[in-house]
C-alpha cells in the first residue's frame, strides 16, 4: 500500500496532509517567535484538492497580535467600543461567564467582537454592545 495521497475525496483524506501542514511549519514558528494559525475551508476540497488558509501573527506577552486585533485598536470606537478592552476580561452580562476581548471583525457586525472564554479558551463572537454592556455594567476584572 503507498502512503502517498491519492486524493481528497473525503474530509478524512485531508486530515493526513493537514497533520503533516502542521508539524512542518512547528519548527519555524518556534524558532521565529510567531504564532500559526491554519484554517480549513469546510466543504472546500475536491478529488484532487482542499483548501487551507495559513496566517502567522507575532506574539507579544503572551498574546497574539493578528488582523483582528489591528482591527480592534484602529476600530473599537467606531464599534462603541473602549481600545483598552482589547485583552481586558470581563463578566458578560448575558450568562455570567468571564470573557476576554481578544479582537474584532468588521466585516461581521451583528457580531464583530471576538472574545475568548476564561475556562476553556473557546473563542467566540459578541455583539457591540453586549461587551459594552458587560464593561459598563460589571466592570473589567482587570
Amino acid at each position: 500500500m503507498s502512503n502517498k495521497v491519492q486524493g481528497f475525496a473525503k474530509p478524512s483524506d485531508c486530515d493526513r496532509v493537514w497533520k503533516a501542514v502542521e508539524e512542518g511549519f512547528q519548527k519555524v514558528i518556534d524558532e521565529a517567535g510567531l504564532d500559526l494559525e491554519l484554517r480549513r475551508h469546510r466543504g472546500k476540497y475536491g478529488p484532487t484538492y482542499f483548501k487551507v488558509e495559513i496566517e502567522f501573527a507575532v506574539r507579544g506577552d503572551g498574546r497574539v497580535y493578528n488582523a483582528d486585533t489591528d482591527a480592534y485598536e484602529q476600530l473599537a470606537t467606531a464599534f462603541g467600543l473602549k481600545k483598552e478592552w482589547l485583552w481586558q476580561e470581563f463578566i458578560d452580562v448575558g450568562c455570567g461567564e468571564r470573557y476576554t476581548v481578544v479582537g474584532l471583525r468588521p466585516k461581521t457586525p451583528k457580531y464583530p467582537v471576538l472574545v475568548r472564554r476564561a475556562y476553556d479558551n473557546g473563542t467566540f463572537r459578541f455583539p457591540a454592545d453586549r461587551v459594552a454592556r458587560s464593561f459598563e455594567g460589571t466592570g473589567s476584572l482587570n
